[in-house]
């Protein structure tokens, strides 16, 4: 007999599953590996035009640094897969804060070695629909890849500009880290 997921697990593996399908779609469009800042600047644009194509958001939540978007969720989530072996990191080093303290930074992509990724991939809909455990994951994954051709001919400046130019993060009410 198997046991039911709790709530935040579940949460947790479509976290893990949305930043494969990112990673993948940037992959596919050849802009992986990707920045963290680009990274994030991509998820925070996935998540504002998301609902144009009646599609789920990634979170809403969305920690607002100097410098663009941060997801602190997806961070954890990146990291947990570099750790299992499904992504990898790159010229990792630290970047001063404005205001003080550090941040990491490193250039992130998919290990196209680890065998776990093909059949990943195709749970989540990434190779062919008919192998996609969810339709949604399908269309999120061809959402995601469109997104990311489009995002492929922006320079990294312009992508942050866009992500930070939004209604939200662009409030001045917002303060930084907040």
């Amino acid at each position: 007999m198997t046991k039911a997921l709790s709530e935040s697990a579940l949460d947790a593996m479509r976290q893990r599953a949305r930043v494969v399908l990112l990673l993948d779609a940037a992959e596919r469009a050849g802009i992986a590996p990707l920045r963290a800042v680009r990274l994030h600047a991509f998820a925070y644009l996935a998540d504002v035009l998301s609902p144009v194509w009646d599609l789920p958001s990634f979170d809403g939540k969305v920690l607002k640094i100097e410098g663009g978007p941060h997801y602190p969720d997806l961070q954890r989530e990146v990291d947990r897969l570099v750790v299992l072996g499904i992504a990898r990191v790159s010229g990792i080093k630290y970047i001063p804060r404005p205001n003080g303290g550090t941040r990491i930074d490193g250039f992130y992509s998919l290990n196209l070695e680890s065998p776990a990724l093909p059949s990943i991939l195709a749970a989540l809909g990434a190779r062919a629909l008919e192998k996609a455990l969810d339709r949604r994951d399908y269309d999120v994954h061809a959402f995601l890849v469109d997104l990311a051709g489009a995002v492929a001919t922006v320079p990294d400046d312009e992508v942050n500009t866009a992500a930070t130019v939004d209604a939200t993060y662009a409030d001045q009410r917002i303060d930084v880290s907040n």
